[in-house]
């Protein structure tokens, strides 16, 4: 049987841009910890039409080869991160991340794995993102869709779709670092790989539970990104 193939209207297009606009003028950090029907309130009924037939794409049909976790409800654990500060050059002279959350047990074995590294090496690592909920997800992948034009391709490549993000799994939630010097930046994410953070965690991430998700020509499709780690692998030795 043929697969009729995920369309996107112009009419939809407008539409995601009003409906962007909507979520980004909102605290939107606090939707890494509500549900889709919390995101819905603030939603019309042809935006949220056009969400529920978003959530209807299958990744799979465009490349992604990951698993599909399914859609958890949000952990009543949750650690609240805030605070978290990096070095810019600014006049200021840094930027402040946004609220982050992690599950309690993660957000130990994250601090005890930090606390090693600056042991070790004299550094840190901070929480770029932790726990997000499906519905953060959700406006996540929208936000990429609209950043790459509508390619649904580029955007599976780029981000993961709810259910199938490690970000979205409560128990083995994924954490993308950066470090206090601002690394990855937008400019160029990719000079993770040559920091001494990135070179202490690929020798002693996983005796922390900690594994890099995404190495370079992954299995599952996705763009290669050293910053993310998940948490939940057999701890080697602690």
């Amino acid at each position: 049987m043929k697969i009729k193939p995920f369309t996107i209207s112009e009419n939809e297009k407008e539409l995601v841009k009003s409906l962007l606009q909507k979520i980004t003028e909102t605290k939107r950090d606090r939707f890494s910890v509500v549900n889709l029907e919390t995101i819905y309130g603030f939603l019309n009924k042809k935006e949220i039409a056009f969400l529920k037939k978003l959530l209807t794409l299958n990744p799979h049909e465009y490349g992604f080869k990951g698993e599909f976790f399914g859609i958890d409800d949000v952990p009543k654990d949750l650690v609240e991160i805030e605070g978290q500060k990096y070095e810019v050059d600014t006049e200021e002279g840094f930027a402040e991340i946004g609220v982050r959350y992690l599950p309690k047990k993660v957000y130990k074995a994250y601090t005890k794995m930090n606390d090693a590294m600056f042991n070790d090496i004299g550094k840190k690592l901070l929480i770029a993102s932790g726990y997000r909920s499906s519905a953060y997800q959700l406006f996540l992948f929208v936000w990429y869709l609209n950043m790459y034009e509508f390619d649904i391709e580029q955007t599976v490549k780029r981000v993961a779709m709810p259910g199938y993000s490690e970000h979205c799994v409560s128990d083995n939630v994924a954490i993308d670092f950066i470090t206090t010097n601002g690394i990855p930046n937008e400019n160029d994410e990719r000079r993770f790989e040559d920091t001494k953070e990135y070179e202490w965690l690929l020798k002693n991430a996983d005796k922390f539970g900690f594994k890099e998700s995404y190495p370079k020509d992954n299995e599952f499709g996705i763009n290669y990104e050293p910053w993310h780690w998940k948490y939940g692998i057999m701890v080697k030795n602690l």
